[in-house]
């Protein structure tokens, strides 16, 4: 992924504030390596976002996207903002269904502004990046190139490397289904 020389890297949380990262202007890369870490910088991002996130990952991680503060910007940007879109693509949700996670029930409170699709493994090549990334409105991403750890990197623009990621994401959506585990319940 694009990483330009010219860019600070930013090794600790601490070493830089939050609330002076601004979507679409700051292009600094940041890392990050905690849980708590990833979901406050998640956070942030989305709530400054105010056209569409696209999640995709091998699962619906509840440890990366289900913990707070992530869930109540998740609802913020829906709220906020009339045209947003949430857009999840995973293998699997059943694990987070099954958790009972808020997250849930979020998502399937707000279709048609929600969509989640499972990936299809095929061997075309599609369905084969096996990271972790969120893109926030074509400037913003956050990646772990290992889901199983919390590592990974985070920029508030970066334009060249959001381009990258959604066309693996636009990739794996033609051939995608609609997620039945995600889907709202009606009785």
């Amino acid at each position: 992924m694009e990483q330009s020389t010219d860019r600070k890297i930013i090794r600790q949380m601490a070493e830089f504030n939050l609330n002076d990262m601004v979507l679409g202007e700051t292009d600094t890369l940041l890392c990050f390596q905690t849980r708590d870490e990833l979901n406050h910088l998640l956070a942030a991002m989305i709530q400054q976002g105010n056209r569409q996130v696209q999640y995709f990952s091998k699962k619906f991680d509840e440890q990366v996207i289900g913990y707070s503060p992530v869930p109540d910007a998740i609802r913020q940007f829906l709220l906020n903002h009339g045209e947003s879109m949430f857009k999840s693509l995973v293998s699997s949700s059943q694990e987070l269904v099954q958790s009972g996670s808020r997250l849930v029930e979020l998502l399937r409170n707000n279709m048609p502004r929600v969509e989640c699709r499972t990936r299809r493994q095929s061997s075309s090549g599609h369905g084969t990046f096996e990271g972790c990334f969120v893109t926030v409105d074509n400037h913003g991403y956050v990646y772990l190139p290992d889901p199983e750890r919390f590592a990974g990197s985070a920029c508030f623009k970066a334009a060249g490397t959001v381009d990258k990621f959604s066309e693996v994401f636009a990739e794996n959506w033609r051939v995608s289904d609609l997620d039945a585990e995600m889907q709202p319940l009606y009785i």
